[in-house]
């Protein structure tokens, strides 16, 4: 495995030790517990080593040549013995740096790692000692730190060639300085260059610096190294001219010439990343070792040092469908750790079949694991050597029962009597920061992984059976892939979900076409994996508004499913738009909580649950959804059951028909799988949605929000520990957890990720070239210009105000202030002076000016386009723009309902002036409304240039306390809405205590007080007029309802008129906590309590003029604070 770059070795804690007698399997290799360092896989496959020695250091050219003199003494029983010594993306980590890859904090030097230095020392100690060893590069030596800023190529290739390449491949960042940066190094270097996918063809300059593979010898055997870089390397680099090819096509064909020439031993140089590795390792049958680099994955077998995240075992396995293993490495990133892998081939290096293992270990013993003391386990070692001799051997034993170790170093005296032949033992320890050996201790218990032929006494060793503890039968290892919530993302999107820019499309994430491939990836690595998907597949883009299930159920169907749970979002289009997709789909749909007696077409389209096997173990997936999806979706008839009774049950009836291992597949979110979790008995495992709630181990990429560790454990009364995952949503993440069960279907460990669909992943080629007839029609409508933007227009909307679910209610008011119908009152300027929309109608950010999703641009250049694409990916529900009348006490329970939810799992880290957080007090912002307000109190001074532009110093009254991230300033001319202020720390349906509502029927649009028995007039979406996101409310008190156009076409229309678009924020929702000015818990209609401030506003309005600016002066002079402080 990896070994960790550092001065000075941990003190060992505990010991661990691999005995076996005729085989070891590769569960142990990827056994999690961090316990079992050693590992091999079969008599005559690999063995994974690690050692740090120390040897005196010779030069570069030296060390290589010495290297390549090795005679046979290295190899053993016929095999040949080949170390790989690999480091990837040093990225100018010349000094030492943090544990975090940063500067080396002054005086704590002793805990920082890696360094030029240290790797010198390192790889000579590893090269000086290992057999057959060779040292590979895998790119991305360029770029990082100031070293490279300041001295560029020239110093990197100065410490470079003092390190005993024997092969280097080219990374992305060798090329940031264009050619002219790369040229001089690959020509001054003194090891060779290998990449087979490069097309020079137009750029002559770069012609014949660089081979695509290199062969050299060891103890006579040829080994060929193909490098290959990510083929994509053009949209991350300035690679001028040079073009990329395909990388399974350009190793497999490099690969297939080097083996017609005699080479028997193949090794991938790969700067591609983890996931194309895993790619071409499956798909390249000549291939036999991938080392890698580009994606800084750590892998690792046991627990990596210091709290680092390790993304798979080391190495990583794939098994072609021949049989043939092919191990996967990589080393993380910035000189942390050095990559050191041993392997053994046999004598003509062929593929190692399966069924070469089954006559090799045919037994079918399982792999156990117990302890023993010191003074046992030396009496086992010797009886290894205590069979009395016979003609058959020689040297003193017959060697019958003779055991094979790994972990141990023992010296035998054959000529002493049986039970004293043992001389010397030395054991390799478990959890040391770096791995050495030290002598037998009689008193220690030590852990032994063995086979069950032994751990139950065979072949005479009755210790094992009579004297150990702790006795752990083979484990059941379970892979479990899911996702959820993908809302129709088929293409890859930008990184919250929107768009994927068209300029800059490198960091872009997801699509149908990519998590296919990760699927492919894992289940080549895990072939009894199991694809769960908890639902919400319909709705989100404008791929649903256009194909609806149609699409869908196509593209689902070319994934390897196992089950699926359905999601609120399934039922957007009633019964009919879902009932097709079930009837198409090609895997079991489950769902436990659904009452369907009224509903007959829905009936037998689903099941409760399924059992499905893996390995001869039952596996049962019991489905549930949210109790309250009627109120959040067309449901027609259906009724919806209580989740813990329904899955309680549920898992019953699974229990008694055999399953041990028991799956929840939810789509209720994190909260209520929590409670699930902890009170349904037999349950081993959720799998979620509906929350879109990111778990993840360690920083996730980019920082984004996570919503707790993954998996979160939650423990029974019992003790039973259950697990829950749930990945994101939007196709971004696909989660991929290891459960390891005992014989009985109990957890014992667990180990696992959800992996980010970015570039490193390629699009599966069958799933493009579907979708591209679809995609065109798509791009056609999408791509259509409706307007621009000079601000980021944002979301989420769920904890308060924000901009973009401000405009959104604006253009609503606009629309009906525009009706001229006789409907409005004679002294009315507007039909509606509210509008009111859900956050959960609003499903993506528009525009996304950032750089994906890293650094969010402050200074706009020019405006970005927005595209019809944009708007039915924010908007996709094709609601329609309704208008309605409620009493003023009905509205005021409307807004209380707003602010009402109780907390739930997502996580947001939200701060006020006094660096206020949210806790388990604060509402989940689920259902939270977005209201539609253009003005505030000011007495302003301004400036204008030609009446379009102006520059105003205010005078302004606001509340004492709010939360700018979610505070929102826009002014309009129509002024029109709600000004409302919460105390999120009171109780849930006392939260409002101000209420102003901007009059309709007045000459002069101004805030008063609500009126508890006035009726007013509202514009809201039409799933909020009929109770949607549980607003019942409204439908039961509403009165001269009229349906209006479609919410995308006002839109469209309201962007268009208004571009650029400058919308800001202006304090329409605000949000106070107890303790601070405005504390109390009695709702006030308009007194509040105010402080004045002063703000520069800048109003820039295309069709604005003098006298309209005028009006609005006149009017933020008429109206008065009513209390000061």
């Amino acid at each position: 495995m990896p070994d960790e770059i550092q001065e000075e070795p941990s003190e060992p804690n505990s010991v661990a030790i691999a005995c076996l007698s005729t085989e070891l399997t590769s569960r142990v290799c990827a056994a999690p517990s961090g316990d079992l360092t050693m590992s091999a896989m079969g008599v005559s496959t690999l063995c994974l080593l690690y050692l740090t020695l120390a040897i005196p250091a010779l030069d570069a050219g030296d060390r290589r040549a010495q290297r390549s003199r090795r005679q046979s003494t290295y190899a053993k029983d016929g095999m040949f013995e080949l170390s790989i010594i690999h480091l990837n993306d040093f990225h100018a980590r010349f000094e030492q740096t943090s544990w975090s890859s940063g500067n080396c904090p002054k005086g704590q030097e002793d805990s920082c790692v890696g360094g030029i230095a240290r790797l010198y020392t390192a790889i000579d100690e590893l090269v000086a000692r290992r057999p057959n060893a060779i040292f590979l590069n895998a790119g991305d030596n360029f770029q990082g730190t100031l070293w490279y800023t300041l001295f560029k190529w020239n110093l990197t290739l100065e410490f470079m060639n003092l390190l005993p390449h024997d092969a280097m491949t080219l990374g992305n960042h060798e090329f940031d300085d264009k050619l002219a940066g790369v040229i001089p190094f690959i020509k001054g270097l003194n090891c060779p260059v290998v990449v087979a996918n490069i097309d020079d063809s137009l750029e002559p300059r770069f012609q014949g610096l660089y081979n695509k593979s290199v062969v050299i010898e060891r103890d006579g055997r040829k080994i060929g190294i193909v490098g290959y870089i990510i083929k994509t390397v053009n949209e991350l680099s300035s690679t001028e001219k040079l073009m990329f090819l395909d990388e399974v096509e350009a190793v497999r064909s490099e690969s297939a010439r080097l083996k017609s020439q005699g080479v028997d031993i193949i090794i991938g140089l790969s700067h591609a990343g983890y996931g194309t590795d895993l790619v071409v390792a499956a798909e390249v049958p000549d291939i036999d070792v991938i080392v890698g680099g580009h994606s800084h994955t750590l892998l690792y077998t046991g627990t990596p040092p210091g709290g680092d995240i390790s993304e798979g075992p080391y190495p990583t396995v794939v098994t072609q469908a021949s049989g043939k293993m092919v191990p996967v490495v990589q080393a993380y990133a910035f000189s942390k750790y050095l990559g050191n892998l041993t392997v053994w081939f046999d004598q003509e290096g062929e593929p190692i079949t399966f069924n070469d293992l089954v006559t090799c270990t045919p037994f079918l013993n399982t792999i156990d694991t117990l302890e023993l003391q010191g003074r046992d386990l030396l009496q086992v070692l010797e009886k290894s050597v205590s069979n009395p001799f016979n003609s058959t051997a020689s040297g003193g034993f017959n060697g019958k029962g003779f055991l094979q170790y790994a972990g141990l170093n023992v010296v035998y005296n054959l000529t002493r009597p049986i039970g004293e032949r043992v001389v010397e033992v030395e054991v390799l320890c478990a959890e040391c920061r770096v791995p050495q050996y030290q002598p037998l201790n009689l008193d220690t218990w030590y852990r032994i992984v063995t086979n069950s032929y032994l751990a139950g006494g065979g072949d005479g060793y009755k210790v094992f059976e009579q004297n150990s503890r702790n006795h752990n039968i083979d484990l059941f290892q379970l892979s479990l892939i899911h996702w959820n919530d993908f809302h129709a993302r088929f293409e890859q999107t930008g990184w919250a979900g929107g768009s994927c820019p068209a300029n800059d499309n490198s960091s872009c994430v997801g699509g149908v076409a990519r998590v296919a491939t990760a699927i492919k990836d894992l289940k080549a690595r895990y072939p009894h994996s199991v694809f769960l998907n908890a639902g919400d597949v319909f709705q989100g883009t404008l791929w649903y508004t256009l194909f609806r299930w149609n699409a869908t159920v196509k593209f689902m169907n070319m994934l390897p499913h196992d089950a699926m749970t359905l999601g609120n979002h399934e039922f957007d289009n009633g019964l009919e738009g879902i009932i097709p997709f079930m009837e198409q789909a090609n895997f079991p749909i489950v769902v436990a909580n659904i009452d369907d007696s009224e509903e007959p077409d829905f009936q037998g389209l689903y099941n409760k649950s399924i059992i499905i096997e893996r390995e001869g173990r039952k596996i049962g997936i019991v489905g549930y959804l949210l109790n309250s999806t009627h109120t959040i979706a067309s449901t027609e008839n259906l009724r919806f059951l209580g989740e813990v009774e329904t899955v309680t049950r549920e898992v019953s009836v699974l229990k008694e028909q055999g399953a041990d291992i028991i799956i929840a597949l939810s789509h209720c979110g994190l909260q209520a799988d929590r409670e699930v979790a902890s009170v349904v008995p037999g349950l081993d495992i959720i799998v979620g949605g509906h929350s879109h709630t990111l778990l993840y181990n360690g920083t996730a990429p980019r920082n984004d929000t996570t919503g707790g560790t993954y998996p979160i454990v939650v423990h029974q009364d019992d003790g039973r520990q259950v697990l829950i995952v749930q990945a994101g949503a939007n196709s971004k993440y696909l989660g991929h957890l290891l459960v390891y069960f005992d014989s009985g279907g109990e957890v014992v460990s667990w180990s696992g990720n959800p992996i980010l669909m970015d570039q490193s992943i390629q699009p599966d080629p069958e799933i493009v070239a579907e979708l591209e007839p679809l995609r065109q029609e798509v791009e056609q409508l999408g791509s259509m210009p409706i307007g621009s933007t000079r601000v980021r227009l944002s979301r989420p909307c769920s904890l308060g105000e924000c901009n973009l679910g401000n405009m959104i209610t604006d253009a609503m008011v606009e629309e009906v202030c525009s009706d001229t119908s006789s409907t409005r009152a004679k002294n009315a300027w507007t039909y509606a002076a509210i509008a009111m929309m859900n956050s959960g109608g609003i499903r993506a950010e528009i525009s996304e000016l950032n750089d994906g999703g890293k650094n969010i641009k402050t200074n706009f250049t020019k405006d970005s386009m927005i595209l019809f694409n944009d708007l039915a990916t924010a908007q996709p529900f094709q609601n329609t723009v309704d208008t309605l009348e409620l009493e003023g006490h009905v509205l005021l329970q409307v807004i209380e309902l707003s602010a009402a939810r109780p907390f739930s799992s997502r996580s947001y880290l939200i701060s006020d002036p006094e660096e206020l957080t949210r806790d388990a007090r604060v509402f989940s912002g689920y259902g939270f409304l977005q209201y539609s307000v253009r003005v505030c109190v000011c007495v302003c001074v301004c400036v204008c240039v030609c009446a379009c532009v102006c520059v105003c110093v205010c005078v302004c009254v606001r509340p004492c306390i709010f939360l700018p991230i979610y505070s929102y300033v826009a002014l309009y001319i129509f002024e029109t809405g709600i000004h409302v202020t919460y105390n999120i720390s009171l109780p849930a349906g006392s939260r409002v205590q101000e209420l102003s509502i901007l009059c309709d029927e007045c000459d002069i649009p101004e805030y008063q007080p609500l009126n508890l028995t006035k009726w007013y007039r509202i514009a809201m979406a039409s799933f909020l007029a009929e109770g949607g996101d549980d607003f019942g409310i409204i439908p039961q008190n509403r009165r001269n309802h009229n349906m209006g156009r479609v919410d995308l076409d006002i839109f469209s229309e309201y962007i268009k008129k208004n571009s650029p678009i400058i919308q800001g924020v202006d304090g329409r929702i605000q949000m106070i906590q107890a303790g601070h000015s405005g504390e109390g818990s009695n709702f006030t209609t308009g007194t509040r309590l105010k402080k004045k401030y002063y703000k520069t506003i800048l109003f820039v309005r295309r069709k604005s003029t003098l006298k309209s600016l005028l009006s609005i002066s006149k009017w933020m002079n008429k109206v008065k604070p009513k209390t000061e402080i």
